[in-house]
């Protein structure tokens, strides 16, 4: 089996190193510029291709590692190329496997496979920790599968109509955290630390919260004024807060609450839960 990309970005160049460290022959990449290929193909110790026909014929596993608005026009592009036994993939979190489902007599397959993990380099180390998720064809699902979990890594394959849920649970531990991490260093700025104490206060805390969700999970982790029922210090963080961050404060307080409910199911947090109502701001 020899695997090919057409697209030589972060995530196709990370997954390229990853698979030959499995002992999986990695043919190499194109790209619309082709010193983009021959960075990645550097990077891999593989080669780049100046044409998609030639990556195409050179692979049996052919990897879209493009944008999710080009899947689609990349595979209509490389379709009449395909051969029998061929499975294409594509990377995409939200998409569906099906969006190159296009031709109903196929002899190839179609699957999504998504790497939970982030890719900010093409550089990105990845290893039997990282779940790999499936979405297609079902038998071809099952064949990556099995190759993935002899890896070492977990493969869970999911429908379909699950595949923007699934993304959206992905964006909620992993991108939405940037923004409240974001709206932490602004409010650190206006109690009146400067740049470089509210960076170190708020890698101090996110670390050492970060690591006890890890090692004990979000229920027992949990610490804080919401945590405590402690309305009177909430009603004080919703008097000084911004106006421009209420609304993250209070709806972000709420998910904060379900979770407290769930470490102390006996205390009572309905007085809580109603200031946090009664104090809703209309933007």
């Amino acid at each position: 089996m020899t695997i090919g990309f057409i697209g030589a970005g972060n995530v196709g160049t990370s997954l390229g190193r990853y698979f030959i460290t499995q002992g999986e022959a990695v043919a190499g990449y194109a790209s619309r510029t082709f010193e983009h290929a021959k960075e990645s193909a550097m990077l891999t110790n593989t080669d780049a291709f100046a044409s998609t026909e030639e990556l195409v014929a050179a692979c049996d596993w052919l990897f879209l590692t493009v944008s999710d608005s080009a899947i689609a026009t990349v595979f209509q592009e490389i379709e009449p190329l395909l051969r029998p036994g061929m499975i294409i993939f594509h990377c995409s979190g939200a998409a569906s496997a099906q969006i190159m489902a296009t031709n109903d007599t196929r002899s190839y397959a179609v699957v999504s496979l998504h790497p939970i993990s982030a890719f900010p380099a093409k550089t990105t180390a990845l290893d039997t920790s990282v779940i790999f998720t499936l979405e297609g064809d079902s038998q071809a699902c099952e064949d990556v599968q099995q190759k993935i979990t002899c890896w070492g890594n977990e493969a869970p394959i999911i429908d379909a109509p699950q595949k923007a849920l699934y993304h959206a649970a992905c964006v909620t531990c992993s991108n939405l955290v940037n923004g409240l991490v974001h709206t932490s260093q602004q409010l650190f700025s206006e109690a009146g630390f400067s740049g470089d104490i509210a960076q170190q206060a708020f890698r101090q805390l996110f670390l050492q919260n970060a690591q006890n969700i890890y090692d004990k999970g979000p229920v027992v982790a949990l610490t804080g004024p919401i945590e405590r029922g402690d309305q009177t210090t909430v009603n004080k963080h919703l008097a000084v807060i911004p106006k421009k961050y209420q609304n993250t404060y209070r709806v972000m307080s709420k998910s904060v609450l379900e979770v407290a409910k769930l470490k102390h199911p006996s205390r009572n947090y309905e007085a809580l839960s109603r200031s946090l109502e009664m104090n809703e701001k209309p933007n």
